[in-house]
């Protein structure tokens, strides 16, 4: 089994521990080659069906291996996991901390088999300097670089790594999302937003690197949604799409959630709706046409992103089968499509908030809190962090239920958004 690590960078290096277990994930019951995804399942159901621990076993587990991890001082901190069946079996790859280096390793004993260095180029990097995750399939490591590259790694041939890398420097990728693998084609994003510019979505040919479509999540003036910017606002408008997405293999439908518009706080530069900001897209995975959308912040004020994970359900409401997408945001609302037609199904709140009065029928926020106009004012979720972050949440089919984090954080507006102080 391989099973590819992000490992958290630090201060100075430092030993992170990963506890070495059999998954008995779908693919694998069902004699599927490879585990190709960020998060166990194409469809992000993200639960993992182990069963040997137990409330009354769980605290004799212990650790199973340890690695060693870190960073460069001043880097940032993350820990992303994904996992991929190999050929032969028994191995595991992790990137260490936030610098694109990837490591093989064998699962059981942690034995060390190969190591990749991504060798940086003299133009400097600004934000986090490295990835969240990787892909793995057909017998190969996929991984984007902040420096505007997708990599792809010879998983097999140990000391003796084959590199072959799609540039991306006119767009400024800066890709930090894990890729997607869908049948023989990736599926990469960019964070865009970080720098003002906007974000796209990519899909590849794996075994090449040719690029097959793109799509603009800021539309340009003449498409669809451009009506929603004025002037040349949309030249700087985010739509950051940094979180890995999710495949729904019988609908071929991708779907991605994408981050607020720009400037973030300067909202009077960009009125309109400002599309496809802060927005849930699914995307024909074979054209990357747009099926549909939903737009869960209209006009973000507060970087409430809508970036976090889609998660793939069928559910039986009002006493109708309907297969269903479960999308949380980060203004703390979570939302459930009909994930054939986008159709809004249903609403409701799992993070406390202030920001507005609520929903309404459609989903559009009600009696929003203006934060330029607010004085001595305590807005939640905060603004920027929202009410979630990187962490994932998962849905089980054994008891029907939900499961997610949620950020208990406020900010306080002391004169307007540019004075605000996060308690």
């Amino acid at each position: 089994m391989w099973i590819a690590v992000l490992s958290g960078g630090s201060d100075s290096p430092s030993y992170g521990a990963a506890a070495v277990y059999g998954l008995p994930d779908r693919a694998c019951r069902e004699g599927t080659p490879e585990l190709a995804h960020f998060l166990r399942e194409l469809w992000r159901l993200e639960l993992q069906p182990l069963n040997q621990i137990t409330r009354e076993n769980v605290k004799a587990a212990g650790t199973g291996l340890g690695i060693l991890r870190g960073a460069p001082p001043g880097e940032h901190h993350h820990s992303q996991w994904a996992r991929s069946r190999a050929p032969g079996g028994g191995r595991r790859a992790l990137p260490r901390g936030m610098q694109n280096n990837v490591y093989a390793m064998e699962a059981a004993t942690g034995r060390a088999l190969w190591t990749y260095t991504y060798t940086w180029g003299d133009k400097p990097i600004t934000g986090i300097k490295g990835a969240r995750g990787l892909a793995l399939g057909d017998g190969r490591v996929y991984m984007g670089t902040q420096d505007n590259h997708l990599v792809s790694l010879d998983a097999k041939r140990e000391g003796n790594l084959e590199r072959r890398s799609a540039d991306f420097s006119e767009c400024l990728c800066k890709i930090t999302a894990a890729p997607l693998l869908v049948k023989d084609k990736l599926i990469t994003a960019s964070p865009a937003a970080a720098s003002s510019t906007c974000a796209v979505t990519w899909m590849l040919d794996a075994k090449t690197g040719q690029r097959l479509w793109h799509f603009d999540v800021i539309p340009s003036p003449g498409q669809p949604g451009s009506e929603t910017w004025t002037d040349e606002s949309w030249k700087t408008g985010g739509g950051a799409t940094w979180f890995t997405g999710t495949y729904d293999p019988e609908l071929n439908l991708i779907y991605w959630g994408t981050g607020d518009p720009a400037p973030a706080y300067k909202p009077d530069v960009r009125p309109g709706l400002n599309l496809y900001a802060t927005s849930l897209l699914a995307l024909d995975a074979d054209t990357g046409q747009l099926k549909w959308y939903f737009q869960e912040t209209p006009h973000d004020l507060y970087d409430y992103d809508s970036q976090a994970e889609p998660v793939i359900v069928d559910l039986t409401l009002d006493g109708r089968k309907r297969k269903v997408i479960v999308h949380p945001s980060k203004n703390g609302f979570v939302y459930l499509y009909d994930r054939a037609t986008g159709d809004l199904l249903r609403t409701f709140p799992y993070s406390w908030q202030n920001w507005t009065k609520g929903l309404d029928a459609h989903g559009v926020p009600t009696e929003t809190v203006i934060p330029e106009d607010q004085k001595n004012f305590l807005i939640c979720p905060s603004i920027s962090n929202g009410a979630r972050g990187i962490s994932h949440s998962a849905y089980s089919p054994r008891t029907g239920w939900w499961y997610t984090t949620d950020l208990e954080m406020c900010t306080f507006l002391v004169d307007g958004a540019d004075n605000r102080k996060t308690r």
